[in-house]
């Protein structure tokens, strides 16, 4: 006898997205694939922006990624040749610290699993519209 597991699983995953809106990308880049919410779920918990350890990054609000383009990098493990946080392309050393190794100082996030090769894609996504945007 067959299984009906799969046939069951794919009926679960139609049901669950019935109905829902189309993704689109607001004024900050969101662009459907849960950017927001990685850097919030993955950053916001030790960059608080109060801490010089952690680069005074305030990560608790992710609208907070636009006030990084243009800005140099304030940690202690990464001020050496003056980086940018986030240039007007996108790139930069926000998201230069999710990989491994790291330019400088150590991969972001600390304390939990590195983010997938889909994760950086979708952040690094998100940041390139928000910083073509500003």
């Amino acid at each position: 006898m067959r299984s009906k597991l799969p046939w069951l699983a794919a009926a679960l995953v139609a049901a669950a997205s019935c109905g829902d809106p189309p993704a689109t990308a607001d004024a900050l880049g969101t662009d459907g694939c849960g950017a927001r919410q990685l850097v919030l779920v993955n950053c916001s918990g030790c960059h608080d922006g109060v801490s010089e350890t952690t680069g005074f990054l305030d990560l608790t609000s992710p609208d907070s990624i636009e006030s990084l383009v243009g800005q140099p990098a304030a940690g202690p493990k990464c001020t050496a040749g003056a980086p940018v946080l986030i240039n007007t392309d996108g790139s930069g050393l926000f998201l230069d610290k999710l990989q491994s190794p790291p330019p400088c100082g150590d991969q972001m996030p600390q304390g939990t699993f590195p983010l997938s090769s889909e994760e950086i894609a979708c952040v690094t996504s998100w940041v390139a519209m928000v910083a073509a945007a500003r």
